[in-house]
């Protein structure tokens, strides 16, 4: 479940193909996810989307589909403080 304190960054519209960049300084769940999956993981469902748990350094997904879309950066339970970057969108 995604916990309270994730960091969260609304892309709006992104066309399939767009790329989204950030920094990590340590391992963190770095994921795309529309709107409504926010909300079904909040309840403690499942959700499948883009991105997974990655160790440090630049992390780039790409937008699968045309849509709404939201970065989330997870940390809880990964490790010790990291530190993490704004979100950017490339096209």
């Amino acid at each position: 479940m995604l916990a309270m304190n994730a960091r969260r960054a609304d892309l709006g519209f992104r066309r399939a193909g767009n790329r989204v960049e950030v920094e990590i300084s340590g391992p963190a769940t770095v994921r795309l996810m529309e709107p409504e999956d926010l909300m079904v993981e909040q309840l403690g469902g499942p959700t499948l989307c883009p991105g997974g748990t990655y160790s440090a350094g630049r992390v780039v997904l790409e937008v699968p589909e045309d849509a709404h879309w939201l970065h989330v950066v997870d940390v809880v339970g990964l490790g010790g403080p990291v530190s993490i970057s704004a979100a950017r969108v490339v096209r």
